[in-house]
């Protein structure tokens, strides 16, 4: 079952992102108030759509960005996408790919970016 994230559901995404992130393979360092600052910050920007995934009641993933305006009309940009790391390769990830797509869709239409990282500026380099 997909369920529009909110305000109420955030707790759940926070708990989830915590689990997935600092475990193989990214390693990460989330703390409960980190994350739950990203993920705040995410549901309060402009355009924000995003899903949560339940399976049997049990929360299995999530989906989250923003659409911003461009000359050629709005694009999403997909910020979190983030699965139980238990059933990581079992098709979740694609369904809510899947969703967004569709919701996106019924809105219009538009096309979805991820963001990839960029560094302008490497300290140990120098360079910009």
């Amino acid at each position: 079952m997909f369920v529009f994230i909110t305000e109420d559901t955030l707790e759940q995404c926070i708990e989830l992102y915590i689990s997935v992130f600092n475990s193989e393979p990214w390693n990460e360092t989330w703390t409960y108030s980190s994350a739950k600052e990203r993920l705040t910050d995410l549901l309060h920007t402009p355009k924000f759509l995003g899903f949560l995934l339940y399976v049997k009641g049990n929360l299995i993933g999530f989906i989250a960005g923003n659409s911003k305006k461009s000359y050629a009309g709005l694009t999403f940009y997909l910020a979190e996408l983030c699965i139980n790391n238990r059933i990581q390769g079992k098709g979740y990830g694609t369904k809510l790919l899947l969703s967004l797509e569709e919701e996106l869709h019924t809105k219009g239409g538009f096309p979805i970016r991820t963001r990839k990282p960029t560094f302008l500026w490497n300290k140990q380099d120098n360079i910009i």
